[in-house]
């Protein structure tokens, strides 16, 4: 009984707003651009991303602290290696970074914040900016003392 009511009810009430006629007089609404996936490139024909694939690898060598909290010293060098590695990225496609480098990061830590930043074996911009980066590095407050991080710099094969 329900199933005949709802053909009856559609009649009834007139047709949906959508599918109405207006008379206005008026020309209709321009139809807004197409945003349709097919008009738009796929990813694969789109141009690459310079930044897509970093063109050298950052590894490290070595981590030593002459304090307290080695474990957590050589956590925190792992999860910031990205920030020296951009660094190192936007010097070479500068054309300013000669590779291979052998870089060495020289912290000092007090109560888990950096309180002091060298580094050797670099240019002044790729020192200055991984000098910037690793004033925010945070390590667990326990960690304290001189920390020598050493970092290998090549292109990536």
């Amino acid at each position: 009984m329900i199933l005949l009511l709802l053909p009856l009810l559609s009649l009834a009430c007139g047709d949906p707003p959508a599918f109405r006629e207006t008379t206005t007089g008026r020309d209709p609404p321009a139809a807004p651009p197409s945003s349709s996936p097919a008009l738009r490139p796929s990813p694969r024909e789109r141009a690459p991303d310079a930044r897509s694939e970093p063109s050298l690898q950052c590894e490290i060598e070595a981590v030593a602290l002459d304090g307290e909290g080695q474990e957590e010293a050589v956590k925190v060098i792992r999860r910031y290696r990205g920030s020296v590695q951009a660094c190192a990225e936007r010097e070479a496609t500068r054309g300013d970074l000669d590779l291979p480098v052998d870089l060495q990061l020289r912290l000092e830590i007090t109560a888990g914040k950096v309180t002091g930043t060298n580094t050797g074996g670099v240019e002044d911009e790729l020192r200055a900016c991984i000098v910037r980066a690793s004033r925010s590095w945070r390590f667990d407050a326990g960690v304290t003392g001189a920390l020598t991080a050493d970092y290998s710099l090549t292109e990536r094969q």
